[in-house]
C-alpha cells in the first residue's frame, strides 16, 4: 500500500485537501430483474432484455488523502428494459395483435455518493451508495393486428401503429442503489465503469410480488477540472 502510495503520489494525482469537479458522459445498459411484459394473455410473454440508454452528469472529488476520494454527483440516466418482438410462430390459427420495439422508458435523475481507494497509478475501486428520483417512465411499443392462418403463414388485418403510454402511477419515484465499480485516470480524462445494485423494488405496492430492481451498468467519459 506505501509503494502504490508513492506510485499514485508520482502520477499526478490531485493533491490532499484539494477538489475536482468532473464533469462526465457515456452509455447506461439496463435492465428489471423479474420483469416480463405480456403481449397476449392466451400466449405469449417476454422477460426484460438489456437496453441502452443515454447517462450524463457531474460529480464534486474530495481528494481526501494520496490513496482516498470522494465525490458527490448528479447524473441523469435512462434505464429500464426493453422486449423480444412477439413470436407467433407456433400459435394455432386465429387473430392476434403482433408488437415490436417494447421499450419499458424510465428516466432518473440520480445523486450518487462514492468513495475511491487508488491502489494503483490512475487507478481507483468506486463503491457508494445512490439515491434516484423518477423522472418520467413510459411505455412504447409497435402493434398491429394479424390472423395467423392454418398454413401458418401471417395475414395483417391493420396497419403499424406506434403506441405511447405513461407508466408513472405504477412506478415509486424514489430508487436506492449501490453504485460499484473501478476508474481509470490519465491526463485528466476519467473513464468509469460502473454497475448499480438496485435496492428498491421499482413498483407500488400493488405489484410488490413482482420483486422488479433496476440492474444499470454504466460506462461513462469524464475530464477532471483541478480547483
Amino acid at each position: 500500500m506505501a509503494i502504490a502510495a508513492c506510485a499514485v503520489t508520482a502520477s499526478g494525482q490531485p493533491e490532499r485537501g484539494t477538489f475536482s469537479i468532473i464533469p462526465r458522459v457515456g452509455v447506461a445498459i439496463a435492465n428489471i430483474s423479474n420483469e416480463s411484459f405480456v403481449y397476449d394473455e392466451k400466449f405469449s410473454s417476454s422477460t426484460g432484455k438489456y437496453r441502452e440508454g443515454l447517462t450524463a452528469g457531474i460529480d464534486v472529488q474530495y481528494q481526501a488523502s494520496d490513496m482516498l476520494a470522494y465525490s458527490l454527483g448528479i447524473s441523469y440516466t435512462r434505464q429500464g428494459c426493453k422486449y423480444d418482438d412477439s413470436d407467433l410462430s407456433t400459435a394455432t390459427a386465429g387473430n392476434y395483435t403482433g408488437y415490436s420495439n417494447v421499450r419499458n422508458n424510465l428516466d432518473y435523475l440520480s445523486v450518487p455518493l462514492v468513495g475511491h481507494l487508488y491502489f494503483a497509478p490512475g487507478l481507483s475501486l468506486n463503491a457508494g451508495v445512490q439515491v434516484g428520483f423518477l423522472l418520467r417512465s413510459k411505455l412504447s411499443l409497435d402493434k398491429a393486428d394479424l390472423t395467423v392462418n392454418k398454413d401458418g403463414s401471417y395475414t395483417f388485418t391493420s396497419e403499424a401503429q406506434h403506441v405511447e403510454s405513461s407508466s408513472m402511477n405504477l412506478n415509486k419515484k424514489v430508487d436506492f442503489s449501490i453504485p460499484v465499480g473501478l476508474s481509470f485516470e490519465y491526463a485528466n480524462v476519467v473513464v468509469d465503469l460502473r454497475y448499480n445494485i438496485g435496492l428498491t423494488k421499482i413498483y407500488k405496492s400493488v405489484l410488490t410480488d413482482n420483486a422488479c430492481r433496476n440492474k444499470v451498468f454504466a460506462l461513462t467519459v469524464g475530464y477532471k477540472l483541478d480547483l
